[in-house]
């Protein structure tokens, strides 16, 4: 290929007359100053990047890369689920003096942070680092290489430091515990949705953390309502104490308290005393003074007796729906103080069957005074003897002394069994209450604004039942009422109103009785319902008189 020769310029032009020659105009030098002083101030005015841009920093690192750091300069992470000491620093302390670091910490950056910290475990590791620069100065702890991982989330951080400890088999049930609560939170924030049990499952698997729904709830229940025993639980402590937390639950939510009112007032601060007792990490928790301390705390809020509040929880620990009422009736019966065995004098024994309130050949008489009764041991004489009226059945029979207040309250109690019998299977628990101080152990409430007893379901018989069993009680009466809990309904009614309420839910007046429902011998609460009026005369008989308002 053959050159092109250049072509020759004359000497005498200059480079202003050549650019003229191609149609291109000089510009001045002041222009020209100008226009570069315009295009630095235009340089000044350019924007920074949007508000929302996130992964910006000072320093661009690549995911995965390398990067050299001095110890001292990378941060632990700040939210680290592991609280508890490792029991093995001192043994990777060691480990790192004689053969370095082998594996390299994992780093990351939040957005627009300028320092590192661990994004995934390696905290025990740095601490031994830190503390070996420190006590050595020696250059091969000051620097240790990192690998950088870039920023995607704070779940994705956190999930990261507890799939490593998880690994190692490092945490405690509480620090597992509260991580994983506390990965839920910050996946609900990014989520802008509360996650249920069952989606929270679905998510921890799909991140790598697989961990069942019932040890979810473990965790749930752990965190939020032992938080003064927390490093000293184990999973099995909350597997035994979740059932004790149940039956005070039950019990305070049959007094109309909140479950959040119960865990604050009651379950939580009746752990102080049992963290106090655990002087040394890892020590167990005494878990049978704690659910004392929370039985006898909870009794006291509710204004039950002690043992009385114990006896309902046993009964709710095998009938957990049992409302309020029958669990009440059914407590206050196994209080009452039993009679005192008779005993035989001679060789015939009493029948099995002998109960001192029950009619016929062996009664009590409530009119003969304790002191008449012939006691073992007493000395008779042969006139005495002869004078003393046969019995039937039983030659002689030798009683310890029975009290008429012993009398009265089993009388009270067999009375209050029939009564609860009736009014669970008529339906009206909710309204049914027993309180020791009324006149005949029980008082009934209004029903709730939602659930008239007058309609549903044999509206007729629970507005019988609930009819008499207001009579009985003797409510009506003024002095009475005012021994009612102050929440019920029919204490915050107006008196000017009671009538007209009680006919509108009810469907019933309370001093007028239709006896035709009690003769009627297809109603399968009639022979139950006679014998609660049997009972209850019987008991008004025995205290010498009745309650204002009892049905005729």
């Amino acid at each position: 290929m053959s050159k092109t020769k250049p072509i020759p310029l004359p000497r005498s032009l200059s480079v202003t007359q050549i650019a003229e020659r191609q149609g291109l105009k000089a510009v001045p030098r002041e222009a020209v100053r100008e226009r570069m002083k315009q295009m630095v101030a235009d340089s000044l005015h350019v924007p920074n990047p949007p508000a929302g841009t996130t992964g910006m920093s000072m320093f661009i690192d690549t995911d995965a890369s390398t990067i050299d750091l001095p110890v001292m300069e990378i941060e632990f992470y700040d939210r680290n689920p592991r609280h508890a000491p490792n029991a093995e620093f001192e043994t990777i302390k060691e480990s790192i003096r004689a053969k370095g670091l082998e594996n390299p910490l994992i780093v990351t950056r939040r957005p627009n942070s300028l320092r590192y910290m661990l994004a995934k475990g390696g905290n025990t590791r740095l601490r031994a680092l830190q503390e070996l620069w420190q006590e050595t100065q020696e250059a091969r702890f000051g620097t240790v290489m990192c690998i950088f991982r870039t920023w995607k989330s704070e779940s994705d951080v956190l999930a990261s430091h507890l799939i490593e400890n998880e690994v190692r088999g490092e945490m405690s049930f509480w620090d597992k515990a509260s991580g994983i609560l506390a990965l839920k939170a910050s996946l609900e924030a990014e989520d802008g949705k509360a996650l249920s049990l069952r989606e929270l499952e679905d998510r921890l698997k799909q991140i790598g953390l697989p961990a069942s729904k019932s040890n979810l709830a473990q965790f749930s229940f752990a965190v939020r309502c032992l938080p003064r025993l927390g490093p000293a639980l184990t999973g099995l402590d909350v597997r035994q104490i979740q059932p004790v937390y149940g039956r005070l639950k039950r019990l305070a939510t049959r007094f109309g308290k909140t479950e959040e009112a119960f865990v604050t007032s009651i379950f939580v601060p009746a752990q102080d005393e049992v963290a106090l007792s655990i002087a040394d990490e890892g020590s167990t928790v005494d878990l049978t003074a704690f659910q004392a301390d929370a039985e006898r705390r909870l009794a006291a809020w509710l204004g039950l007796d002690h043992a009385l509040a114990s006896k309902m929880l046993r009964l709710l620990e095998q009938l957990p729906d049992m409302p309020l009422g029958e669990l009440q009736a059914q407590a206050h019966a196994a209080s009452v103080a039993p009679f005192p065995k008779a005993v035989p004098h001679g060789t015939q024994s009493l029948p099995a069957s002998f109960d001192p309130l029950m009619p016929g050949e062996h009664a009590i008489d409530p009119a003969i005074d304790s002191t008449d009764a012939q006691l073992v041991g007493e000395e008779v004489s042969p006139e005495s003897a002869a004078a003393q009226p046969p019995s039937v059945g039983i030659a002689s029979v030798a009683r310890s002394p029975v009290t008429s207040e012993q009398i009265r309250a089993k009388a009270l109690a067999a009375f209050l069994v029939k009564v609860t019998d009736l009014v669970r299977d008529v339906g009206i628990g909710n309204v049914f209450h027993v309180v020791p101080e009324a006149p005949v152990g029980f008082f009934v409430d209004l029903p709730p604004e939602d659930f008239p007893i007058a309609t549903g379901e044999d509206p007729a018989n629970r507005a019988l039942v609930w009819q008499i069993l207001a009579s009985m009680s003797g409510q009506r009466d003024a002095e009475i009422a005012a021994l009612m809990q102050p929440a019920l309904r029919w204490r915050t009614t107006p008196v000017d109103e009671l009538d007209a309420t009680i006919r509108r839910e009810i469907g019933v007046a309370i001093d007028q009785l239709d006896p035709a429902l009690l003769a009627d011998p297809g109603n399968r609460f009639c022979l139950p319902l006679l014998a609660v009026l049997r009972s209850f005369h019987d008991y008004c008989a025995l205290v010498g008189g009745t309650p204002s308002g009892d049905p005729r």
